[in-house]
């Protein structure tokens, strides 16, 4: 090689690996229209090379962090998330939060307004708080305990209460006035339907004087007075006489009973006489007069004293009544007394 060739500078393998370095570590904002030539005006920095560490699995290394797997997972999932709210502008995440709010809020009115939504969930509140028991007569009966929540989980389907049968309309016949006579003196008139059993008769007997059971015998023919025979089994009709035997020193003021007869006249017809016990109320004397003329409605009839109204929830002595006082009866056109 002549001195006049220019001499070439050769490169060890240490200088073109910094060289290769060099060129990793450029920014990348560097012009990429410079030659190779001025790679040399810039400083080069020498990177240290880094040992590759032998990779942990995620459970360990997450356990020797003092963090469990789970909540590693976690913790990736809401740094997803954030990555995704990162994508919309705080005006956009806002107008998608008062979205969600309108939306719900929409769905909640249509809730509260659908009745039929409400009455179910009225249904089964009450449903959740109901306990099944069982009756004698193997009925299902619902029973409310709010209290017992175990009880109600493990209730079964709730069956309807059977309603009680209706009870049977006993035919007790025509009503009849029988005529008791006390110890062969005084004679008291008491009605009885002649289907009735004499034991209603020894009944109201003792309660219109005060008397027990035990002071009062009756007789027939001079026969005693069966209580299961009725005055239809020994053909009694009204006027008939029974003879009453009675122990008077047995008898209790306060227990008994004044009767009163009252005069009941419809203008244009003939009075009846109704006796009723006087502290039993207008609405008991209302109620006979109806059920004798078959008058279903009771508004067609109006009882007064002296073009006074009686209220029927009053007691007949709270008008100062007395025996054989008459009682004004008018009846509307439409219910006429038969």
């Amino acid at each position: 090689m002549s001195s006049d060739e220019e001499e070439v500078k050769l490169y060890s393998a240490l200088e073109r690996n910094k060289k290769r370095q060099m060129m990793v570590s450029l920014s990348s904002s560097s012009d990429e229209g410079e030659d190779d030539e001025d790679f040399d005006d810039f400083t080069i920095h020498n990177t240290p090379t880094k040992r590759r560490r032998s990779s942990a699995s995620p459970s360990k290394a997450a356990a020797k962090n003092g963090k469990s797997p789970s909540k590693a997972a976690r913790k990736l999932q809401t740094d997803s998330d954030e990555d995704e709210d990162d994508l919309y502008t705080p005006r956009e995440r806002e107008a998608e939060r008062l979205r969600k709010l309108r939306l719900e809020q929409e769905i909640r009115q249509k809730l509260e307004k659908d009745k039929v939504l409400n009455q179910t969930r009225a249904i089964l509140d009450k449903v959740s708080t109901t306990k099944r028991q069982t009756t004698v007569n193997n009925l299902e009966v619902i029973s409310l305990d709010s209290d017992s929540d175990e009880d109600s989980a493990d209730a079964g389907p709730v069956e309807p209460v059977a309603p009680p049968p209706p009870q049977p309309v006993v035919d007790k016949g025509p009503l009849i006035s029988l005529h008791i006579r006390s110890n062969g003196g005084a004679v008291d008139e008491i009605g009885i339907h002649k289907k009735e059993t004499f034991d209603q008769l020894y009944t109201r007997f003792c309660d219109l004087h005060g008397l027990p059971r035990s002071a009062l015998k009756m007789s027939l023919d001079g026969d005693a007075l069966p209580l299961a025979g009725t005055p239809a089994s020994e053909d009694l009709d009204t006027g008939d006489l029974i003879e009453a035997k009675v122990d008077f020193s047995q008898q209790n003021e306060a227990q008994k009973k004044t009767y009163l007869r009252l005069r009941l006249v419809v203008f244009g017809q003939r009075s009846e006489i109704f006796k009723i016990d006087s502290t039993a109320t207008v609405k008991k004397l209302h109620a006979s007069y109806c059920g004798k003329h078959g008058i279903a409605n009771p508004k067609d009839v109006v009882m007064s004293i002296q073009d006074q109204e009686l209220r029927l929830n009053e007691r007949l002595n709270f008008y100062g009544l007395i025996d054989l006082d008459e009682i004004s009866v008018k009846v509307s056109n439409t219910a006429a007394p038969q």
